[in-house]
């Protein structure tokens, strides 16, 4: 009996043993306060976050079913292990970044966990994508949210206080435009104290370019009180073109900024420690109009004043060229977005007589005054017979938004005067037949020799001559394309040879030194040369797309992620306090980097 007891004690504590093992998966999806939700506009940031429970230190393999629906914007994940009463227990948070594109209701989940032969896997949750339902957390009614003066999706400060770390604010100047119509976007940043922002605004993509954006005018700082607390409050603006009619959702934004950590005194005395989180807006609608129906298409959308045209000269010979240039004056609101609006103007199709052609040269932009602005399109134009011609005024059509109208302007006619081929050729042909004639008499008086020998002696020599003459032509053009292929290979591969040779050796002089907290700076100018981008683009989630894109697995590039992380510290807080093995981990990084980008 006390056998069987003992029997059924072991089997017990096994079976707890085994189930206490297998891993406990839960799935949440989160607005950026970290507060659950069930309910967002389009356009909207999300964080689709998955916490696992295990007692075994191993990394699992997570996956998630339904993130394929999302524009997938990021990936980062945290670890926790403790020890209670000998027991251990290890916590692992996934936490993924997409964010919601197009109206619907869509199924998240379940995740899949795998730790060593244990599998567990979570519930679903549903996320509703509505533009007219407002966001509603589960286990709420639909009463509307607490009053505040920043947005719902931004995160919680690190501060005490409930006031928030970072506030974003994107707001259009008007809630509906016309196609093609530009309208202007301020952004408005508030920083608390201690935050840097030092990447700057992260623009969502446009994969169906849809719309145009542009940075206009200059950055404004100055602090400003908001609550009980005083904010750095940093205004940018931006133009935005809408291309195509109907609802236009523009997206959420992102601001990747460093906050501080709420520590005690003892842990500041180097410097407050920093955490990087990502801040975002709310996204907008703005219904775009579609131009009135009218008998010719318009060339522009906006406010213009005159178009006139002029030629450089009116007398020319046959396949001779002219040149032909339209000038369009425009008026604009600023000067720093009068260029923006001349580029939404399009190169005019001329419309010549028959005996003219052209094809467009180059354009040029100039503002002529604080309030106009003209742009001038030129044209190299070639006749094809003699004549006198005339190039007819030139129509530019243009829709005004504010009368909504449509208005014609136009140029001037240029008369043009076509002459023959020159008169010198006429008399080298004359002269030429002259040649040939006294050539035959010479020919003629040739008594020593037969005629049929002599004939076939020039033919033989003409025939040498025309082989080596296209021999010749045939390796000149060999070796010219080899040249042009040999510079076009170097010039290509500069910027990679460079920037992994800068690479090289900054690591070098970093480990001379035993300077860890330059690592993060060696990485980020290494992708800014290899890209030719500035070096204040290379953010993470920058790094992880331009891997991704160039082929690196996805799981190589989650562990290069973390290593950036890891390097990230050291720059910001650890104060260079490493060992010296991490210089040989950024080294093989470096080997295995040469083969992606």
């Amino acid at each position: 009996m006390k056998t069987i007891r003992m029997c059924a004690l072991s089997i017990l504590v096994a079976t707890s043993a085994a189930y206490a093992e297998q891993p406990k998966v839960k799935l949440t999806v989160n607005d950026q306060n970290g507060q659950p939700i069930s309910a967002v506009k389009p356009g909207s940031i999300v964080q689709v976050k998955v916490t696992i429970a295990s007692s075994i230190r191993e990394r699992p393999e997570v996956s998630v079913d339904g993130l394929e629906q999302f524009r997938r914007l990021g990936t980062s994940s945290s670890s926790h292990v403790t020890m209670i009463n000998g027991s251990l227990s290890a916590e692992r948070t996934y936490q993924y970044t997409v964010r919601a594109e197009s109206p619907g209701s869509f199924v998240i989940g379940p995740a899949r966990v795998r730790v060593e032969h244990e599998e567990g896997s979570s519930e679903t949750v549903q996320l509703h994508v509505d533009a007219a339902a407002a966001p509603v957390r589960p286990n709420q009614t639909s009463a509307p949210m607490q009053s505040r003066t920043y947005n719902r999706e931004q995160q919680a400060s690190a501060d005490q206080d409930d006031e928030p770390a970072v506030i974003v604010e994107l707001k259009p100047d008007k809630k509906s435009t016309y196609e093609r119509q530009p309208l202007d976007i301020s952004l408005k940043l508030w920083l608390s104290r201690g935050v840097q922002c030092p990447h700057g605004v992260a623009l969502p993509e446009n994969p169906k370019s849809t719309w145009q954006i542009k940075h206009i005018g200059e950055t404004r700082q100055s602090s400003e009180m908001r609550g009980s607390k005083v904010y750095q409050l940093i205004e940018q603006r931006f133009r935005l073109t809408p291309k195509t009619a109907g609802s236009l959702t523009f997206p959420a934004i992102q601001v990747p900024c460093l906050v501080p950590l709420n520590t005690s005194r003892f842990f500041n005395i180097f410097g407050p420690r920093l955490e990087e989180k990502v801040f975002s807006s709310e996204p907008f609608t703005i219904e775009v109009k579609k131009l009135p129906a009218h008998p010719v298409p318009a060339d522009a959308v906006g406010s213009f004043d005159r178009i006139s045209a002029k030629i450089d000269r009116n007398q020319a010979r046959v396949g001779e060229g002219l040149i032909y240039k339209l000038i369009v004056e425009g008026q604009t609101d600023e000067p720093s977005v009068g260029a923006w609006d001349a580029e939404l103007v399009a190169t005019p199709k001329l419309k010549l007589p028959d005996g003219l052609t052209s094809y467009p040269s180059q354009q040029e932009f100039k503002q002529i005054s604080p309030h106009s602005w003209q742009k001038s399109f030129e044209y190299v134009v070639q006749a094809t017979r003699q004549g006198t011609f005339t190039i007819p005024p030139q129509l530019f059509v243009y829709f005004e938004p504010h009368t909504e109208q449509y208005y014609t302007l136009r140029s001037e006619s240029v008369p043009v005067t076509i002459a023959a081929l020159s008169k010198q050729k006429e008399d080298t042909g004359i002269a030429g037949k002259q040649d040939e004639k006294k050539v035959a008499e010479q020919q003629a008086d040739v008594l020593k020799q037969p005629v049929e020998q002599a004939l076939n002696d020039t033919h033989s020599n003409i025939l040498i001559k025309l082989i080596i003459f296209f021999l010749s032509l045939l390796a000149v053009v060999f070796i010219y394309k080899r040249v042009r292929a040999w510079r076009a290979q170097r010039m290509e591969s500069a910027p990679y040879r460079l920037a992994f040779a800068r690479a090289y050796r900054e690591l070098e002089r970093l480990k001379q030194s035993r300077d860890v907290s330059g690592l993060h700076s060696l990485i980020t100018q290494l992708f800014a040369a290899r890209a030719q981008v500035p070096a204040p683009m290379v953010t993470q989630l920058w790094m992880r797309e331009y891997l991704m894109h160039h082929g690196m697995p996805e799981r190589d590039v989650n562990d290069w992620i973390r290593e950036v992380e890891y390097l990230q510290r050291f720059a910001f807080y650890e104060h260079g306090m490493g060992d010296a093995q991490i210089f040989q981990r950024v080294e093989r990084w470096l080997h295995e980097l040469e083969k992606w980008i």
